[in-house]
């Protein structure tokens, strides 16, 4: 993406777009009990989620309720700090916090490239919800871990 993506995308969220979308999609709501069924957890016990093109957070919010340590990446810095500031509401700590096992952090990348910032660890479940890039589908699909799931929900153009 453009700056200027970057900016109209800073812009919407500053104006209060998509404010009103505080739940989780019905597909992530729908799925994630078959994907925790079948995804293996860590030695530790913890699993780990990647919400691409995060926006505001509904998602990540909803992965870390479900007990997913969540990476959020986005364009839009000022839907980072939305999506912060609601984990930080829900008592759900940031990365930067060591002791706790269901941490969070959001990153500001620019998806268009199709590539990742460097991440770890590998998530065993990826969502990727109203955000369409087919060259960074198999980039996310090398990310997972061998048992992981993407899942993904865009919208047709007849909607």
């Amino acid at each position: 993406m453009s700056k200027q993506d970057s900016e109209r995308w800073n812009s919407r969220y500053a104006q209060g777009a998509y404010q009103s979308r505080t739940h989780p999609s019905e597909l992530l709501v729908r799925w994630l009990p078959k994907v925790q069924q079948m995804t293996s957890a860590a030695a530790d016990g913890s699993r780990s989620a990647w919400d691409i093109a995060c926006g505001g957070g509904r998602n990540s919010l909803y992965l870390a309720e479900q007990g997913f340590s969540v990476t959020g990446i986005d364009i839009s810095a000022t839907g980072l700090a939305q999506a912060a500031k609601r984990m930080a509401e829900q008592q759900l700590v940031p990365a930067s916090t060591p002791t706790m096992t269901l941490q969070w952090h959001f990153v500001e990348h620019d998806l268009e490239s199709a590539t990742l910032p460097d991440l770890d660890p590998p998530p065993s479940v990826i969502v990727v919800f109203r955000y369409l890039n087919l060259a960074l589908v198999p980039v996310l699909l090398r990310s997972l871990t061998v048992d992981g799931w993407l899942l993904v929900e865009v919208h047709r153009q007849a909607q």
